[in-house]
């Protein structure tokens, strides 16, 4: 009587586990396009969540903000995950929430050329969680870093992107002009009138 109360147990959790997972691929012709923005900057002529056709080729283009250069697209996969959470008065309340998985970095040109990739949706539990996966792209800017150290006799400036010139003023309003041949690091000597420093492209 005990082994056979035993299998009737094992025989009930092998059926609970083998159909709580169900996957299902979503094919469409259309999806919406997933397009994030790192740091400061914009891209044109394509916003997130656009809908575009499965399978056409596309062009975006990256332009930064004052003050930071663009770095790089980066290819992304993005998991929307939708669990629900009963209430008191047993109302299933749903959260959502979104994990970027991003892969490595695809190009560092401002310009993009990419084919739109199909949505695919994922149930499992089905009515106790919901996972959406969808491809999108992230454009990545990185500000332009201008650093002073001052030493006893000399102002060292160092600059994180050598396609930035270094311009100096007698004033803070200008008028600033570049410095002939100025490359990271740059040793100005403390001596004469103030300078101002500035970068610019």
């Amino acid at each position: 009587m005990f082994r056979f109360c035993f299998r009737l147990i094992e025989l009930a959790f092998i059926i609970l586990a083998s159909s709580t997972s169900l996957i299902h691929a979503q094919d469409t012709n259309t999806a919406p396009l997933a397009l994030f923005i790192n740091g400061g900057g914009t891209v044109s002529p394509l916003t997130n969540g656009q809908v575009l056709v499965v399978g056409q080729s596309y062009n975006m283009v990256a332009t930064a903000d004052n003050g930071y250069s663009f770095s790089s697209w980066q290819q992304v996969n993005v998991f929307t995950t939708t669990s629900y959470v009963v209430d008191t008065n047993g109302n299933a309340i749903p959260v959502v929430s979104t994990i970027l998985r991003p892969l490595p970095p695809y190009t560092n040109q401002p310009s993009l050329d990419f084919v739109m990739q199909p949505v695919t949706t994922i149930y499992n539990n089905p009515g106790f969680r919901t996972i959406t996966e969808s491809s999108g792209w992230q454009a990545n800017f990185e500000p332009i870093l201008l650093s002073i150290q001052l030493s006893d006799s000399a102002a060292i400036l160092t600059w994180t992107n050598s396609s930035y010139s270094l311009q100096a003023a007698p004033s803070p309003l200008g008028v600033y002009s570049n410095i002939s041949a100025a490359v990271s690091p740059y040793t100005n000597n403390l001596s004469g009138s103030a300078k101002y420093f500035r970068l610019a492209k």
